[in-house]
């Protein structure tokens, strides 16, 4: 997992979401000893925080917000600003 900020339009404002980053991971079919492995698994995100005008505004969100906030950071070209530690 990595951490990551970025900024995306929302209802007509920009904010500023940090979310944690999974990559997708291929899976293993089967272990070099016989063992059966374990499926794939896409990429996953989940948002941690989101700020807005420099506020913390992330109790203003429900689930069903942050899911879309997470399509959108999934579908967006580039959707990793920048990380942080």
């Amino acid at each position: 997992m990595t951490s990551y900020i970025t900024t995306i339009r929302w209802n007509n404002a920009h904010v500023e979401v940090s979310y944690d980053y999974w990559p997708p991971d291929k899976g293993v079919h089967t272990y070099p000893n016989g063992d059966p492995g374990y499926p794939p698994s896409p990429a996953e995100i989940e948002i941690t925080k989101v700020e807005y005008n420099g506020q913390d505004v992330t109790d203003l969100f429900d689930d069903d917000d942050f899911c879309k906030m997470e399509e959108k950071i999934g579908e967006s070209t580039n959707p990793i600003a920048y990380e942080f530690d």
